[in-house]
């Protein structure tokens, strides 16, 4: 949980730093898809980034259990007692005593990302619930229509279109299985024409895969939902995303004053789910200027990119100075460790017995045997 914490508050400058570096890039690029490949690659970072910090953070130290055995000076080989220290190693991420204070953190975090994710859950029954029921099918003349407008733009995968009463503007939904849903009122207000471009931004979705993005940035919300920078990228993620799919649209179909006004009209008509692909997503009187032509003045590009420019610095500045707070306690009189003394007694080893000493016999010397001479005075034989 400690290291948990510290990643979130790293994430904090993290987060920032990313964002703004992508804010500049997105600034000083013209084409929509450039911008959008920013912000995903921007969003893909900032997940990495928090990956690896809590990895790094948790990592326990080199040495195995986090626990450093010290013998005490003055300890001999055998002796009848041994003393022996353990100090508790701080990870190298963080200071072990501060880590507590910040526990808080992690846990209000936990509670925030579960609240949240029941938006998923209620998202996902929506959903469902669109594609099982109050779905009829539509005319034969315009699916031949949509089923040719899909063979133009290459899209191979199975696609539904059907008349759906619980959204008021066209959309798109599914993963696997996209489904295409066309409200009434699109049915009978648009002209054929706007029908038919509208109906090709919501296969750009399709061919762009942009459902499963953009369920991966509800994901991002909900992991770092206390976090400005995440929400800020997101809602640039999505409008480029619109502006990509609208240039798909006007390539299919080549009206594009008429495809302008499609998305005036249906202005007034938003109401859709939050993780399904609208044709009205983004800011869409920024989308009908783009697509007739008013391009952005050139002092609110410089002014994104000095804006950009100075978050990142303070971000930067703001990381170093949560690197200082957050690095491991200087080595330091062992009063400031909270080192643990355990007393181990080991009984003496058993003592050997004394060397007796055994007399060695003494070599005995091999018998010699001799001739035995009669020790008896001869006697002389008288005559």
């Amino acid at each position: 949980m400690r290291a948990l914490a510290w990643t979130l508050l790293h994430f904090l400058w993290q987060g920032a730093a990313i964002a703004a570096l992508a804010g500049a890039c997105m600034t000083l690029c013209r084409a929509s898809s450039t911008r959008y490949l920013v912000g995903i690659g921007a969003l893909a970072l900032m997940f990495a980034s928090f990956g690896a910090t809590f990895a790094l953070l948790s990592a326990p130290p080199a040495g195995g259990d986090g626990l450093t055995a010290v013998p005490t000076p003055g300890s001999a080989d055998v002796a009848p007692a041994v003393f022996t220290r353990f100090v508790a190693a701080p990870s190298p991420g963080y200071d072990a005593t501060s880590g507590r204070d910040f526990a808080w953190v992690a846990r209000a975090w936990l509670v925030g990302v579960s609240l949240l994710a029941l938006r998923i859950a209620f998202g996902l029954l929506l959903l469902e619930r669109l594609r099982r029921r109050n779905l009829s099918a539509l005319p034969v003349e315009l699916l031949d229509r949509c089923r040719a407008l899909q063979q133009r733009l290459g899209i191979t995968r199975v696609v539904r279109y059907c008349e759906c009463r619980l959204v008021n503007v066209p959309s798109v939904i599914g993963f696997f299985s996209p489904v295409v849903l066309l409200p009434v009122r699109a049915l009978t207000g648009l002209s054929p024409e706007q029908l038919e471009a509208v109906i090709a931004h919501e296969l750009g979705h399709v061919k762009r895969f942009d459902v499963v993005v953009n369920f991966v940035q509800v994901i991002a919300e909900t992991v770092f939902f206390f976090h400005p920078a995440v929400w800020w990228l997101n809602r640039r993620i999505r409008a480029d995303r619109e502006d990509c799919c609208d240039d798909v649209a006007v390539a299919a179909c080549g009206r594009t004053a008429s495809y302008a006004r499609a998305l005036a009209t249906m202005e007034g008509w938003r109401d859709t789910p939050e993780l399904a692909m609208a044709a009205t997503g983004g800011a869409v009187a920024n989308r009908v200027a783009r697509l007739l032509g008013i391009q952005q003045q050139q002092g609110a590009r410089s002014a994104g990119v000095i804006t950009a420019s100075v978050v990142l610095a303070a971000a930067l500045l703001a990381g170093v100075a949560s690197i200082g707070v957050a690095q491991p306690a200087a080595p330091a009189p062992e009063s400031s460790f909270a080192a643990l003394d355990i007393q181990v007694d080991v009984p003496p080893p058993p003592m050997a017995p004394a060397p007796v000493a055994v007399a060695t016999p003494a070599p005995v010397a091999s018998p010699v045997v001799t001739s035995r001479v009669s020790a008896y005075p001869r006697v002389a034989a008288n005559p």
